[in-house]
């Protein structure tokens, strides 16, 4: 039953034209790089590396935000999603298919970075796989946010800000933590502030650790990897997944 739901949504993929959309965000990202580079005055191979790892993951965590979106709220418009449901579905057939086919889709986007970094940089083969595993990690979450988001939210707009608005909290988390150490934890709003800001905190992936384009130039992308990320990722997958079967459940279609 799985294995139908993966094909039925891939091949919505192919129809909704998400291969040709990808050529063009490689293309974008490829030829943004390029010439950027073109204007750096030292360093360009770098500057062009590093600027190209970050249009690969900006772009890349967008395109599965709002396609994850998409999905959904034209299942929601066209009952589709109830369609499905009355067949012999359950409902966490439905999410455990729609999971895995969205991560096959972000496996194969991965897949072709790899290889572009491959065939157009030159950089050590540690630290790129580090790279790479990490950038695979945060779309996989990405998109189990977007849909749980997508279920919860089913209007696509404010879904998609919800999405966004975590992957920027997410994001910027390392720097609210930082600030939050500078606060003068011998006043009551300081403590209290501080207090409430780590509390917020535990319940948002640290995407800043999960992929630092850095790591492309100079190898130090080992101990996130091994220790931080696997834990995290597999912490907040089996806590979104249950919190997204749960809305699920609850729903009445």
């Amino acid at each position: 039953m799985i294995w139908t739901l993966i094909q039925y949504v891939l091949k919505a993929a192919y129809t909704d034209k998400l291969p040709l959309i990808f050529v063009v965000v490689v293309a974008v990202s490829l030829s943004g790089a390029l010439f950027m580079g073109g204007g750096a005055v030292t360093e360009q191979d770098q500057f062009v590396l590093t600027f190209a790892a970050n249009s690969f993951r900006l772009l890349g965590v967008l395109l599965t935000i709002f396609y994850v979106h998409h999905y959904f709220t034209r299942a929601f418009q066209t009952q589709e999603i109830s369609a499905m449901l009355t067949k012999p579905f359950t409902r966490l057939d439905y999410l455990l298919g729609h999971y895995a086919a969205f991560q096959i889709i972000i496996l194969l986007f991965t897949l072709t970075v790899a290889a572009l970094f491959t065939l157009f940089f030159q950089s050590g083969l540690n630290d790129f796989l580090f790279w790479i595993v990490g950038f695979w990690a945060e779309l996989s979450l990405m998109a189990l946010i977007a849909l749980f988001f997508a279920l919860l939210l089913p209007h696509g707009f404010w879904g998609g800000i919800a999405s966004v608005g975590l992957y920027i909290l997410g994001r910027l988390s390392g720097s609210f933590l930082l600030i939050t150490q500078s606060t003068d934890k011998t006043s009551i709003v300081g403590s209290l502030g501080e207090s409430i800001v780590e509390i917020i905190l535990i319940f948002v992936p640290r995407f800043d650790l999960f992929v630092q384009s850095h790591w492309l130039l100079y190898d130090q992308g080992t101990a996130s990897i091994s220790y931080y990320i696997p834990f995290h990722f597999v912490t907040f997958t089996g806590l979104i997944l249950s919190a997204a079967y749960f809305d699920l459940c609850r729903k009445e279609f």
